[in-house]
Parts: structure tokens; sequence; C-alpha cells
């Protein structure tokens, strides 16, 4: 795996670039805003001695861990650009945001960069935090610029940290008081072995019905004179780009989105990113009772 460091600017610059619509969709999705991102047209220095002036108060900072070493994100308080919900998130808060962490730690990253790990949560002080954290004088820092209607704010990405675990467990004691519960991957290393085992019987039973799984590339329809007149040798045109993500569907559901890969001799499908749980659902519909005349 490749090594975190601040070297890797120029590819998470252009990474930046190249993934710039599907940030913008994470972010809108995750913060419910529809946000303008312009990414920096050169790579920036950070100034320890003098951090941006909105990491002296609170904010959201998502890690995308790679091993002992991390990379974070950070959209501070100040900006207006974060959803009031966000420091007290209920279960599709959480949810938003763990899928937040995951989707930029795939899309900010470098392609050979694999985060084995998560998290995403409110900080009281920014600076200081990322300070426990193990945050060097010399780290990297790729300022992306966020707009939303007249309000304007900075997605910070800096790495390395070399202490991360120490902001995720200083985070849930504020000076002002508990804060909201950070968001960290649901399954654990230790809990590989049986991730269910708190479920009961009968929901546990429901994980082992098979389901069909099917990655689609793209979709066309064509006349029945156009179907009988193929053959072997014949070229199909579609009007998706090559290069545009794969669906993946389970159950005839669009799950995720995703990126075709090489798995020894065979083809996969590498995720990058994952319907939220209440999009992937149509609401039950209630029919009223016809009153009698």
């Amino acid at each position: 795996m490749a090594t975190l460091s601040p070297a890797m600017a120029s590819d998470m610059l252009a990474a930046c670039g190249e993934q710039q619509a599907e940030i913008v969709d994470t972010l809108r999705r995750a913060l419910d805003s529809e946000f303008e991102l312009t990414c920096p047209e050169a790579v920036p220095s950070l100034n320890a001695n003098k951090p941006p002036e909105e990491w002296d108060g609170p904010g959201l900072v998502t890690i995308f861990k790679f091993g002992s070493v991390a990379a974070v994100a950070v959209l501070a308080e100040q900006s207006g650009l974060l959803p009031d919900w966000y420091s007290q998130p209920d279960a599709t808060g959480h949810s938003k945001l763990l899928t937040l962490a995951q989707e930029l730690g795939l899309l900010l990253m470098p392609a050979e960069m694999h985060s084995d790990d998560y998290w995403a949560g409110r900080v009281e002080q920014i600076g200081e935090s990322l300070s426990q954290g193990g945050l060097a004088s010399d780290s990297g820092w790729l300022p992306l610029q966020l707009k939303v209607g007249d309000k304007t704010g900075t997605l910070h990405v800096v790495w390395p940290l070399d202490r991360p675990d120490e902001l995720i467990g200083n985070a849930g004691h504020a000076a002002n008081g508990p804060i909201a519960e950070p968001v960290k991957r649901a399954v654990q290393p230790q809990d590989t072995a049986d991730p269910f085992r708190g479920l009961p019987a009968i929901s546990r039973s429901l994980l082992k019905v098979p389901v069909p799984v099917r990655a689609t590339l793209a979709t066309k329809k064509m006349s029945i004179n156009d179907i009988v007149g193929l053959t072997a040798g014949s070229i199909i045109k579609f009007d998706k780009p090559c290069d545009e993500l794969l669906e993946l569907e389970v159950n005839n559901r669009h799950l995720a989105s995703g990126e075709a890969v090489k798995v020894g001799d065979k083809f996969g499908i590498r995720i990058r990113t994952i319907v939220l749980p209440e999009e992937r659902f149509l609401p039950a519909q209630t029919v009223q009772a016809k009153q009698g005349r």
C-alpha cells in the first residue's frame, strides 16, 4: 500500500479535479445542501504557526485511517454549511455521516490508497483536536472551496495524522459537556467473526436468504427488428461513456456504484458510492377506503 505522506498532494489535487462531480454529490446527499466545489489551482502549504482561523472553533471531522495513520477532512461550523442535526444525529444522521466518511475516503485519496477504517463526528476545537491527533507542521493540506447560495466555506483535507485514535478518543469529552457520539464503522475488526450475533434469531435467519447481485455497465432499448438482425460480430453502441461507474443492483434495487477492477483473472467492482438506507426503499402507499354513499 502507498505511504500516506505530504508528497502525495499533487495526486490528491488531481483526484479532486477528476472526482469533482462525485464529491459534490456525496456532500449533497450527506449534508442536505446543493454544493458548489472549487479545487485549488496549485498545491498550497499549511502554515502550522498560523492555521486557518475557522479551526479555532467547532466543526465536523471525518477521518480515513490507513493502518495507524490517517487523513482528515474538516468543515468548520462557522461556515454555516453544516445541517443543524450534525451535532446530535439520529440513526439516519449517523448513517449519512458514516457514508460521507467512507465516500470522501474513496474520492479524495489516490486510487492506490485503500482506507481500512472510518470515523466522523463533531469536535469542539478543530485545531486542538488535530494537534491531539498528531498533525505535524509539515503536513499536506488541500483546501477545497465550498459554496451553498451566498454561504461559503472550506473543506480542509489534511494528512497525515500519526495519532488519530487520540483524536477519536478525546472527541467525546468536550470542554462544554459531552458531544454527540462519533460515528465509526459499525463492524470493527474484532467483530468480523460474527458481527450480527446480537440480532434476534428470526432476524439472523433472514441474513441467509440468497438474493441476486448484478453489476450493470449500461442499458439500451432496441426494436425487435434490430434484435433479430444481430449476428456474431455485431456491435451495440450505448450512450453511456466507457469511463462511467457501473451500477450494482441487489434484488433489482440499486444499492451502489463502482468501477470495474481486475481481481486475479476475474472481473470485479470496487464500490465508490453507496445509496443511503432511506433511499433504497419506496415508501408504502396507503389506500383510503371509499366511504359509502
